[in-house]
């Protein structure tokens, strides 16, 4: 049987956290918000909205500012920040390498569907990503547990990794018993993203050395 792949793009294939942060520290000081800082978003990206929200401001999606702010997010993401993005070096030629090895994968993002679909346009991927996740359209999604829980149920079964960039992608995936090969490509060091089984310099690392990754059978805590 294939192996399953719950697959985080933001800062993974997706040269996107910096315009993600910005995007958020602007709908913030638009409503009132000023003193959060682009640093404290950015430690926080790849969270479901409402977690982003509660962490920041103490108000979820759920309240008219949270939603307010989330929407605001959302427009000034896809309207300032979208059109810039560039995939990494091999993101593309990665998830074509995933294919051959005919991998299940689930796409997990915080995102609304037409930005994700966006992004997947970006790395040429739709045709190889039958599923995604996210926190608009699967109920009960709060943490980022909830959403990396949703994708592992989606797979049904079998042997699943993720592959991610963050902290909280690691910690997610330790919660759901789900071993997280990790990119550096994130900007998070390289001591955050320890309790990962394997972590790359980036997409072009791992794409290099896939034959002798997790994904291939390879052996555990490799660093490259």
């Amino acid at each position: 049987m294939s192996i399953g792949l719950v697959l985080d793009l933001d800062g993974t294939l997706v040269d996107s956290h910096e315009g993600r942060a910005q995007a958020w520290v602007e709908a913030l000081a638009e409503n009132g918000y000023r003193d959060v800082g682009f640093g404290e978003v950015r430690a926080l990206l790849g969270l479901p909205p409402d977690a982003l929200l509660l962490r920041t401001i103490g108000f979820g999606e759920d309240s008219a500012i949270g939603a307010r702010i989330r929407d605001r997010y959302h427009h000034n993401f896809r309207v300032r920040y979208l059109p810039r993005m560039m995939p990494f070096l091999h993101g593309p030629e990665l998830l074509y390498r995933f294919r051959s090895i005919e991998a299940r994968i689930v796409v997990v993002s915080p995102d609304k569907p037409d930005a994700l679909e966006s992004l997947l346009d970006l790395l040429n991927a739709r045709p190889l990503i039958k599923y995604a996740v996210t926190a608009d359209r699967a109920p009960g999604i709060k943490t980022h547990r909830d959403l990396v829980r949703a994708a592992v149920e989606r797979l049904g079964g079998g042997t699943t990794l993720m592959l991610a960039d963050a902290p909280h992608d690691v910690e997610a995936a330790r919660q759901n018993g789900v071993p997280v090969v990790a990119l550096a490509s994130g900007g998070f060091p390289r001591a955050a993203l320890r309790g990962a089984t394997s972590i790359y310099e980036d997409a072009s690392a791992l794409f290099s050395a896939f034959d002798h990754s997790p994904f291939m059978g390879g052996g555990l805590a490799r660093t490259a």
